[in-house]
């Protein structure tokens, strides 16, 4: 197709640019991934609708369209997941489908909508892991969890992130923006979908999906509280540093509960790096930064040992 188009192009002189020449690609890509079923083309039409959205955004143009080009695959993904969600082009095109809107709101929303960045990204993350927790529950490994690995990456980083100073001074910072309605609309509906899928998750009493899914309902008390001005940054910091504490704490204690190597060290990594990130954004001696490194390192070879010896007894 992208032969085609390109040797028509320049047989015919048709005037247009890289952005147009991307999205009528993906345009005539997406029959081609409901009349074949096939995965790759799925994944080279949203990868089309990126390359578009990252043209217009610093040229003329709507970038708003790229939902609405996004949405599009949505309808092929659900009927090749019926039958079996764990195949190689459900997983494939989840992957595709989640890393799509996390790279396109950057493009469509962050520029427009000043801190609220923030809240709309930690709307995103929720939803993905919360959607996955939903969808990908039974899933044999990390790669058959698209959205929920992609989410709880997004959470983590997020969190930790917020857990500087920087971020939150773009909310007491004057911002002089004009957004349209559909900017906003997008933005204000991520963590507002966030928040009720939350809410449901709460009441089925899911432990992991209650942590990772708070991570707006933070934002937006941090958000509050600094956008009062006179209480500064620092109280949204802390809140952010207890946040991620008690989402390491919980992914630790989740996964010796059900004996899972890999979740343990995940809420180790949390733990290590919010205790490593602290020591080097404060002022400590190298003596305690040593011994802190340490217990870390000791407290990740102890759990391990403790989780293979439980495993063992088991089998």
């Amino acid at each position: 197709i992208v032969s085609t188009i390109a040797l028509i192009s320049q047989t015919y002189n048709i005037v247009g640019d890289f952005g147009s020449f991307m999205l009528t690609w993906s345009l005539l890509a997406l029959p081609v991934v409901y009349l074949l079923d096939a995965s790759v083309p799925a994944v080279l039409y949203l990868a089309g609708s990126i390359a578009w959205v990252a043209d217009v955004r610093f040229n003329a143009g709507q970038p708003m369209w790229f939902w609405l080009l996004t949405a599009l695959i949505v309808p092929s993904l659900w009927l090749t997941s019926r039958v079996n969600r764990y195949r190689m082009r459900p997983v494939l095109v989840s992957w595709a489908l989640a890393l799509a809107i996390c790279i396109g709101a950057g493009f469509t929303l962050t520029q427009d909508l000043g801190a609220i960045w923030m809240l709309t990204y930690a709307g995103i993350f929720a939803v993905l892991y919360l959607l996955g927790e939903r969808w990908f529950a039974d899933a044999a490994n990390w790669w058959q969890r698209p959205f929920q690995t992609l989410g709880a990456c997004g959470v983590f980083g997020l969190s930790l992130l917020l857990t500087f100073r920087w971020p939150w001074h773009e909310v007491i910072v004057p911002w002089h923006g004009n957004p349209t309605a559909a900017p906003l609309a997008i933005a204000v509906l991520w963590p507002i979908a966030a928040i009720t899928l939350w809410l449901t998750s709460l009441r089925r009493r899911q432990f992991a999906e209650v942590l990772f899914g708070a991570l707006p309902l933070v934002v937006a008390i941090g958000y509050l509280i600094t956008a009062r001005r006179e209480s500064g940054v620092i109280p949204a910091t802390v809140l952010s540093d207890i946040y991620l504490f008690i989402l390491g704490v919980g992914t630790l204690w989740r996964g010796v509960r059900e004996q899972r190597l890999g979740v343990v060290n995940g809420g180790m990594l949390m733990l290590s790096t919010l205790i490593a990130m602290r020591f080097f954004d404060g002022e400590y001696s190298f003596v305690i930064r040593g011994l802190a490194f340490m217990a870390v390192g000791l407290g990740f070879l102890m759990t391990n040992m403790v989780l293979i010896r439980r495993k063992g007894a088991t089998v």
